[in-house]
């Protein structure tokens, strides 16, 4: 017989329920306000692909350019527009990255509304496009 000097602790963790309201549930006047073409959304003879990449890309420049981004009081700008249009993503980086792709499908034309969609919808992402479904858009609240 197997005895332990200490006593086992099992947690369990309460989740709490989220709730999960249909687009047709959505205010109107809320809908409107955020630009979403909600008649178009529920169109049940449309879907929206939706791919979720990984991109690698590079750039090799002088310490003193990096040195000088970082120093300048709108680093984030200076990135944007003097470094980020010389990076490139070669077939090797392009290959690599392709392996992180993700896909999810959804009933209706979207696309006014998929930015928010994938920050504020209860949905699965795929690995492969065979394995992708429909699924109806569904605010978690």
């Amino acid at each position: 017989m197997v005895t332990s000097q200490h006593p086992i602790t099992v947690y369990i963790k309460r989740v709490k329920e989220t709730t999960l309201m249909q687009l047709s549930e959505i205010n109107p006047v809320l809908s409107e306000s955020l630009g979403w073409d909600t008649e178009s959304a529920q169109d049940e003879e449309m879907v929206t692909f939706v791919k979720r990449s990984v991109v690698y890309s590079e750039i090799t420049l002088p310490k003193s350019e990096f040195i000088k981004m970082k120093n300048d009081e709108y680093s984030d700008e200076y990135f944007a527009e003097q470094i980020e249009p010389k990076m490139i993503t070669d077939d090797v980086m392009k290959d690599f990255g392709d392996m992180y792709n993700e896909y999810a499908v959804f009933e209706g034309d979207i696309s006014s509304m998929t930015d928010d969609v994938m920050g504020m919808c209860d949905f699965k992402w795929e690995d492969t496009i065979t394995n992708a479904k429909i699924q109806k858009v569904k605010f978690a609240l």
